[in-house]
């Protein structure tokens, strides 16, 4: 039998606003969420971070959560790789530190999707590129991610790919300017969205929220 997770329905938590727009939402993933966000701070004052869904094709396989541990792990080694290469052409490359926050969601009669937050340092990362680009700047790099954990031919076809990773309106921010508090609480405020109870992947064999460990 699951054990039952408390629900957070203040309009506040830790002096912070959360969205409440679709219901309650489980407080040890806003616990998690808001853990995540200051660690990444804490490491990196100046954080940018980037909203994406991804999509799971509809191909009649079953994808459990490895599929998202797969993205993370391609999407850091191309970002290492990218240090790397920064560090032989500059004197000085900032590192960087991947941290993210993800929930696993599905609609009745559809295939589930994963809504992530990913947190990068604003001095190495600040931005996405153009999301029609097929590489060389992040949007690329997050799309040969997901490409990637789906275990797709990288000679993929863009059109087939192109709606199953969704680049989320406004979803990009950068906190850690002038020390204002507007920047973290806009991005803690879209981060809870994920803490949601509504819609929450209904598997018990199956986490429907994780984040980075450190």
């Amino acid at each position: 039998m699951p054990t039952l997770k408390p629900l957070h329905t203040d309009s506040h938590y830790a002096g912070y606003p959360v969205y409440l727009g679709k219901g309650p939402l489980f407080r040890c993933y806003l616990d998690a969420t808001f853990n995540t966000l200051q660690r990444a701070i804490a490491e990196h004052p100046r954080t940018f971070a980037i909203r994406v869904d991804l999509r799971l094709p509809q191909n009649g396989r079953v994808y459990n959560n490895q599929v998202i541990t797969r993205f993370i792990k391609s999407l850091n080694s191309q970002l290492q790789h990218n240090r790397k290469q920064a560090a032989l052409r500059l004197s000085y490359a900032h590192p960087n530190t991947l941290r993210y926050i993800w929930c696993r969601e599905q609609q009745t009669g559809e295939q589930s999707h994963f809504h992530v937050l990913l947190l990068l340092n604003a001095d190495a990362f600040d931005r996405l590129g153009l999301l029609t680009t097929r590489q060389g700047n992040m949007a690329a790099r997050i799309t040969r991610a997901w490409v990637s954990a789906l275990g797709f031919c990288v000679h993929y076809d863009w059109d087939d790919i192109a709606p199953l990773v969704h680049f989320c309106k406004n979803g990009t921010y950068l906190v850690g300017q002038r020390h204002d508090d507007r920047a973290f609480n806009a991005l803690f405020f879209r981060a809870s969205y994920l803490s949601k109870k509504t819609s929450k992947y209904n598997d018990y064999h199956q986490h429907a929220f994780g984040c980075s460990r450190k």
